[in-house]
């Protein structure tokens, strides 16, 4: 077994661990940001890094949120992808008209080959 004491900041690490937090920072070796959090979860993991609980927790992020003015990019975005897709429907709404036209001509070239067949049908029934 071994023993010993840490310091950080006068602070001994076994009995201030809440004080310390606080006033250390957080250096990660690679990118800071994880990527299956959301922008509000990171800064709750931030804010819990550096010991903010409950409503002082709650605070933070939204203090950072409009610091930052998060609070307008899911807004923004959700906007774009509604017009992104009023666009999609109505390039879909084109394309099944332009397919509508398609068949109206392609059934007005078949009433004319039955009324030419029809013709033909005739005049050669009225030459006996």
């Amino acid at each position: 077994m071994t023993s010993g004491s840490a310091w950080i900041h006068q602070m001994d690490i076994t009995s201030n661990q809440q004080k310390i937090r606080q006033r250390i920072g957080y250096c990660p070796q690679f990118d800071a940001l994880l990527e299956n959090l959301t922008v509000r979860e990171h800064l709750a993991l931030y804010a819990m890094i550096k010991g903010r609980t409950g409503p002082r927790l709650l605070e933070a992020i939204e203090t950072k949120l409009t610091q930052f003015d998060l609070h307008q990019v899911i807004p923004i975005l959700i906007l774009i992808l509604i017009r992104i897709a009023l666009i999609l429907i109505i390039l879909i709404l084109i394309v099944l008209i332009l397919i509508l036209i398609l068949i109206l001509i392609l059934i007005l070239i078949l009433i004319l080959i039955v009324l030419i067949l029809i013709l033909i049908l005739i005049l050669i029934t009225v030459r006996r």
